[in-house]
């Protein structure tokens, strides 16, 4: 009876291995670099408007013949996209014997097949930018083949790879914790802070108090503690404070889960397996949004908006609150934090609750104080401008300023929207009334973004109607109008006249405020492709040489947002 109970149990462990590993064996993904796997960048980082998607493996300290990058499974390529910004030229390839489809993100440069497939599309859509959905059986590959260079495309900063899986739903996966990619990782995730933010409420309005901080101790490896009682004297929610790190790099990366157990009883938890591009804005309600903008580190809270559809969250009790009635005298919270590769850290800390501390909170709100509430539109007017809201724009119920101030010198009244420290979900839609605006320079309005501080100005867009300029923003913040009435620069790199010996020629782009809209460029009158890198606003072009010598004719013609135009004549020779 022992030797068959020790056999059931072998056989028992054996079947539990296998099934919790099968996912990583059945899927078996090959390598997207020929290069060691080293990342800068994880999934599910935290960042501002989004969780980053996929994994971004470092690729800049390698020669170009180096940067190869290979489809990880056999497929066709069922999507290619090229576009100035995001993932610049990326390459998605669908797997149908697994559902899936893999990305492959700011490629410089794809396979000389997909390139001419590309180049062909630009040139009959006359645009830089194309998304393409080729036929299913023009692009096949194996597991292994070639498909292009890994490069620093897009809104990239620097070269390298994004690689993402995504699954029959075309939701992002957790490839690191899913055992399909494998990196060198023994560090425990570092906690750096815990903070406690209070929820009031006043004439049935809620009121998020000043975050409380509470540095962290460390007492061994992966455990922290914060030193003393913490104080609950109203319904609160906690947040966290962390960095991650990995072996042999200096980046720092996002986590794969948080829990909270208040006396061994979970009440939180987030796991961040994947994610869903419909919802991934959320996670500006997942931050702690003015702490987080403020921290080199990632500050996330423990507390789950009503407004927020991020699907991370697991086990949560009452969105993460917890009210000193429900909290017994000296409770003890344990948070815990683990990376994707499995490793943990913990921080305990004593709380208790406190039933006598009253806030005056007449302070908190004005005469230009509205409330906001998430679940319903609402309209805030004012002589000079008027704010519609739409249902859902808030993560939560807030209290939100709306007021002018006098502007003598400008062709508006600024106009004061909320706190810059509550992000949005929705654009909202405003209105600032013209005040002196001349007829001839209507065409030319739009809205401005006025740094409360440095008195800087961003073009938040817009446009002259019915004696008021009209737009859309995310950003709360002071608005006022501006014109825009300057031309575009175009500023060639050589001379006119010169001899290019490359393969490209180049030209910078810039505009003074509104933004480029579009541009063309021609060669001996025909049009021509001229990739844009809007990082460092240049174009590129790309020559087709001949056997002999020629003089070629170059015309670029680049227009803003107001519809401010600028042409550049030059001629070449190659």
């Amino acid at each position: 009876m022992k030797i068959i109970h020790i056999s059931f149990i072998s056989c028992l462990l054996t079947f539990l291995f296998l099934t919790n590993n099968c996912f990583a064996q059945s899927t078996d993904y090959g390598k997207p670099v020929d290069v060691p796997i080293r990342l800068s960048a994880n999934f599910g980082e935290l960042r501002r408007n989004h969780l980053h998607s996929g994994i971004d493996i470092k690729m800049a300290e390698y020669c170009r013949s180096r940067r190869t990058v290979r489809s990880t499974a056999d497929g066709y390529i069922s999507r290619i996209f090229v576009s100035p910004s995001g993932y610049g030229r990326a390459i998605y390839i669908y797997h149908p014997k697994k559902k899936t489809t893999t990305v492959y993100g700011h490629l410089e440069k794809f396979i000389d097949s997909v390139d001419n497939y590309t180049r062909k599309k630009q040139y009959k859509n006359k645009s830089f930018r194309v998304n393409l959905y080729p036929p299913a059986n023009l692009f096949k590959v194996k597991k292994g083949d070639v498909i292009g260079i890994a490069g620093n495309t897009g809104s990239s900063s620097g070269v390298h790879l994004h690689y993402e899986i995504r699954n029959g739903a075309q939701e992002p996966m957790n490839i690191i914790e899913k055992g399909i990619i494998n990196v060198k990782d023994t560090l425990s995730p570092t906690i750096v802070s815990i903070g406690v933010v209070g929820i009031d409420t006043v004439n049935n309005f809620p009121i998020f108090t000043k975050l409380r901080r509470f540095p962290v101790s460390k007492k061994a490896n992966g455990e922290y503690f914060v030193r003393g009682d913490i104080e609950i004297d109203k319904p609160s929610y906690f947040t966290i404070e962390y960095v991650d790190r990995k072996n042999g790099v200096h980046n720092s990366f996002g986590i794969y889960e948080i829990d909270a157990l208040l006396n061994d009883s979970l009440f939180f938890k987030v796991t961040i397996d994947k994610l869903n591009f419909s919802t991934t804005r959320f996670a500006n309600s997942f931050s702690e949004y003015r702490k987080n903008r403020a921290s080199k580190y990632s500050v996330a809270r423990l507390y789950r908006s009503h407004n927020n559809k991020l699907n991370i969250y697991r086990n949560i009790d009452n969105r993460g609150i917890l009210k000193p009635s429900n909290i017994p005298e000296n409770s003890k919270l344990n948070i815990n934090v683990f990376d994707d590769c499995g490793n943990k850290s913990r921080v305990s800390l004593n709380i208790s609750p406190c039933h006598n501390k009253n806030h005056d909170h007449s302070n908190d709100m004005s005469e230009n104080s509205y409330c906001v509430r998430w679940d319903k539109s609402t309209i805030l007017k004012s002589v000079y401008g008027e704010l519609k809201i739409p249902f859902g724009a808030f993560y939560d119920t807030e209290m939100l300023d709306f007021y002018y101030i006098d502007n003598p010198n400008g062709y508006s009244n600024k106009l004061f929207v909320g706190n810059i420290y509550i992000p949005s979900q929705k654009p909202m839609k405003i209105k600032v009334k013209d005040i002196s605006l001349p007829e001839n320079l209507r065409s030319k309005a739009l809205l401005a973004n006025v740094n409360k501080h440095s008195g800087r100005k961003r073009s938040a867009g817009g446009y002259w109607k019915n004696g008021y300029v009209n737009g859309n923003i995310r950003d709360n913040g002071c608005y006022e109008i501006v014109v825009d009435t300057t031309s575009p620069k175009i500023i060639p790199r050589l001379k006119k006249g010169s001899v290019i010996s490359g393969k490209y020629f180049y030209i910078k782009i810039r505009d003074n405020f509104s933004g480029i809209a579009k541009y063309n460029g021609y060669i001996d009158g025909k049009w021509d492709i001229f990739e844009f890198d809007a990082k460092t606003a240049t174009l590129r072009c790309k020559i087709n040489r001949s056997s002999t010598r020629k003089k070629h004719e170059v015309k670029i013609i680049v227009e803003d947002w107001k519809k401010n135009k600028k042409h550049l004549k030059t001629y070449y020779y190659w």
